[in-house]
C-alpha cells in the first residue's frame, strides 16, 4: 500500500483531474489502483488511468445527485 501511495498521490491526481477536498479523498479511496498495476504501469499509463477513472467518478457522482 505504501508503494501505491507514493505513486497515487493527491498532488498528481489533483493536477490531472482538478479534484480537491472531499471529492479528491473520495476519488482516492474508490479508485486506488492495485499493487500490480502500480508497479508495472508507466507514468503515461498511470496518468491515463487517473483521467479515465476520473471520468467514471464524475459520471457516478452526477448519477447519484439525480
Amino acid at each position: 500500500d505504501q508503494f501505491i501511495d507514493q505513486r497515487f498521490t493527491p498532488d498528481l491526481i489533483a493536477k490531472y483531474t482538478g479534484l480537491d477536498g472531499d471529492s479528491l479523498q473520495l476519488f482516492i479511496n474508490r479508485y486506488k489502483p492495485d499493487y500490480r498495476f502500480a508497479t508495472e504501469a508507466s507514468q503515461y499509463d498511470f496518468i491515463v488511468y487517473i483521467k479515465e477513472a476520473c471520468e467514471r467518478f464524475r459520471r457516478s457522482s452526477i448519477a447519484s445527485e439525480k
